[in-house]
């Protein structure tokens, strides 16, 4: 899952995707949060500021007691995903579970720190949100802004995680776990300059990344006590795992109609949703090269066969569609913010020469959005109808290019809040 420092696992590449591909485009933190229900809410910007300043008290607290991370460099992955809606603001939240004899334990918890009388772990619950979804009820879920802050609490998680030593394994997985992804994706509102604050706009995308325990037999790793409880127990979630793979494929092969036994197990009942349609389900297996493990790797292989058959069926996607939102708004108002910082840079550079200090400097401050752009600047438009430049009124008419739209629809907008007239490009520059 997680790889070697030279050559990175599933997880850390696909959070290396997730952060390239979303890199400009995500929300301040704190905007956007999840609730105890597995649902998402935006919140205002005063308290998602007020949640920064804690957030950042805490930060500093935890840094003066010193912190436990990972210490090697880790080479990352460049892939992106480039068909993404740049109308979008996008939100990354994490959460690290195991499964340990059918109970489920949060691996992010923060734990009593008395080490004299520790509180145990407290075990969570499944239960299914307003949407028929399976969620973990109480468990700790992060927004992180990278993929170097994902890893953090990764290694944080890795070291609760359940291992002991048995026969074969040195450091053997006594627990499924499941490290869980969400992206949200909240609409811009027209001016492109702040997401709406409505709950049934947001778009929810998770992916669950899940290590499974391999399956063991007792007179090879001689276990005995807790180990061959723990052994059984795998063992068990496993069996259930392929019952239902059996009969999900009985079903389609034959159309009946029987019961697939997802609440015999926890892994199962809280993956039911995709198994039943609404999400894809791939599966890697590890086999061992060893002639000693030749019955275990035969085992996996006719697994990996039976998974291989089960063809889910997915409902059509339905695409949201917002009224009364045109694309490319959250372009247009970036290229409006970068000609009002270069404005001000602008202002700031004739004050600090002395030049014409009696004119007063452009009301930047009071532009909020696109459509209230100040009336002291003009546009000019050049034969190319998709350019358009912003240049100020300073003293001896300079004209100073500051943007070039890209797409009709940003010109369009700077169109509709400026004030001016159409000509050449030589009124641009002369």
């Amino acid at each position: 899952m997680t790889g070697e420092p030279g050559n990175g696992g599933m997880l850390p590449r696909s959070l290396d995707v997730v952060f390239n591909s979303i890199a400009d485009l995500q929300s301040e933190r704190f905007l956007i949060k999840p609730d105890q229900f597995n649902a998402i809410e935006v919140q205002s910007e005063f308290n998602a500021r007020m949640e920064q300043q804690r957030y950042k008290a805490s930060l500093q607290a935890k840094s003066r007691g010193g912190t436990d991370s990972p210490d090697f460099i880790r080479v990352p992955d460049t892939l992106k995903i480039t068909e993404l809606d740049e109308d979008n603001v996008y939100a990354v939240f994490i959460s690290f579970i195991e499964i340990y004899n059918n109970y489920i334990y949060d691996l992010l918890e923060d734990m009593d720190t008395d080490e004299l009388h520790p509180k145990p772990p407290q075990s969570r619950t499944l239960r299914e949100d307003s949407n028929h979804q399976m969620f973990v009820s109480g468990v700790t879920e992060i927004e992180v802004k990278s993929t170097e802050e994902a890893y953090e609490f990764i290694w944080k998680g890795q070291q609760k995680r359940r291992v002991a030593q048995t026969q074969l394994n040195h450091e053997s997985s006594r627990s499924h776990s499941v490290f869980n992804i969400r992206v949200v994706s909240g609409p811009l509102d027209s001016a492109g300059a702040q997401v709406i604050m409505e709950r049934s706009m947001l778009t929810v995308s998770q992916l669950a990344l899940v290590d499974l325990a391999g399956s063991e037999r007792t007179s090879r790793t001689r276990a005995t006590g807790d180990r061959l409880r723990e052994a059984g127990n795998i063992n068990a979630n496993l069996m259930v795992l392929r019952t239902c793979m059996e009969t999900l494929r009985e079903n389609q092969a034959s159309g009946t109609t029987r019961i697939v036994p997802y609440r015999d197990s926890k892994l199962t009942h809280m993956f039911k949703n995709y198994f039943d349609g609404e999400g894809k389900v791939r599966m890697v297996v590890c086999i061992s090269p060893r002639s000693e493990d030749y019955d275990e790797t035969v085992h996996v292989m006719k697994f990996a066969e039976l998974a291989q058959e089960v063809q889910v069926t997915r409902p059509q996607i339905k695409r949201v569609q917002f009224d009364g939102l045109l694309p490319g708004r959250g372009n247009a108002h970036k290229l409006y913010r970068e000609a009002m910082d270069q404005l001000e840079e602008m202002r700031q550079d004739e004050e600090r020469k002395g030049v014409d200090e009696n004119i007063p400097p452009p009301a930047i401050a009071s532009a909020p959005s696109v459509g209230q752009i100040p009336m002291t600047f003009s546009f000019a438009i050049s034969s190319a109808p998709e350019d358009l430049f912003l240049y100020d009124y300073f003293p001896g008419c300079r004209r100073h290019k500051l943007v070039s739209c890209d797409d009709e629809f940003s010109a369009a907008v700077f169109r509709s809040g400026l004030e001016g007239k159409a000509g050449d490009e030589k009124a641009v520059f002369g």
